[in-house]
């Protein structure tokens, strides 16, 4: 027997509008695929350390008990600058208007790089950050659906005894 046919997959039906002429509704890469890719609607460019907020074209009707989260692709935060501000960015299921996606060049505007002797001057010399260009069309972030159980708050007067509670906090384990 084929063990793909033994995997179980659930499939949510989820209404989605584009919005914007050129819009392209997210896909999933691969089958194994977690995630969904984004697609810029327009060409943008995003200057050193600046943030803007780029639309998708698209808007989405999410199932209560639904959410999306948006985050960057891997490939993209390994070889550039550009980053998905508020990762992840949450999606609920009662906004309905066009998802926009926070994103940000950390490329620092100026960079000084210290004196550099040309033609036997000593000059003081500085770089300038790059901007992060992205063609209308192509994959800049992604999506992922997840489910939203809510929380039911219980209040008591103590926890009693807990074996793993060790009454530490941030970096208790380790240096890192």
């Amino acid at each position: 027997m084929n063990s793909s046919k033994m995997i179980s997959h659930r499939i949510i039906q989820i209404p989605i509008i584009r919005c914007r002429e050129n819009a392209k509704l997210p896909t999933y890469a691969t089958d194994g695929s977690a995630a969904m890719d984004i697609y810029a609607v327009t060409d943008f460019s995003v200057k050193p350390g600046e943030t803007i907020i780029v639309p998708t074209g698209l808007k989405v009707n999410l199932p209560k008990g639904y959410a999306l989260l948006i985050q960057p692709r891997s490939g993209m935060s390994v070889k550039t600058k550009l980053r998905i501000a508020n990762t992840p960015g949450l999606i609920d299921s009662d906004y309905h208007e066009e998802i926009g996606v926070i994103v940000e060049n950390i490329d620092s505007p100026v960079k000084e790089i210290g004196t550099e002797i040309i033609n036997g001057e000593p000059i003081d010399g500085n770089l300038y950050g790059s901007s992060f260009f992205v063609g209308a069309g192509e994959r800049f972030a992604q999506m992922r659906l997840v489910e939203v159980p809510l929380a039911n708050w219980l209040e008591v007067t103590s926890f009693g005894e807990l074996a793993s509670d060790h009454g530490k906090g941030f970096g208790s384990t380790g240096t890192i």
